[in-house]
């Protein structure tokens, strides 16, 4: 399922925007992963509270695939952050 969406960023064709989905699929498993840890979470307690199956969870903090964007959503609410700052970018 990434390798679709990385066909999808390699089509981009503006430099800039490829850059920054580039980043923002590169940092997003940290930042998710990082929040959870930091809450003192497990895979199971944000599964509860998000009602997105916990492997699927688990897969984006390993990098495998990429929320759709209800999940997304639900996840930067859950957590108290913006969709941007999952997404790599400064605000929270």
């Amino acid at each position: 399922m990434l390798e679709k969406h990385l066909d999808k960023l390699r089509g981009i064709p503006d430099k800039e925007l490829r850059m920054v989905v580039d980043k923002a699929i590169e940092v997003f498993p940290e930042r998710l992963r990082e929040i959870r840890v930091n809450a003192n979470m497990v895979l199971k307690d944000t599964a509860r509270g998000t009602g997105i199956p916990w492997q699927n969870i688990s897969a984006y903090e390993r990098g495998e695939s990429l929320p759709n964007f209800v999940n997304l959503c639900l996840l930067a609410r859950y957590y108290g952050v913006t969709v941007d700052w999952l997404m790599g970018g400064e605000w929270n």
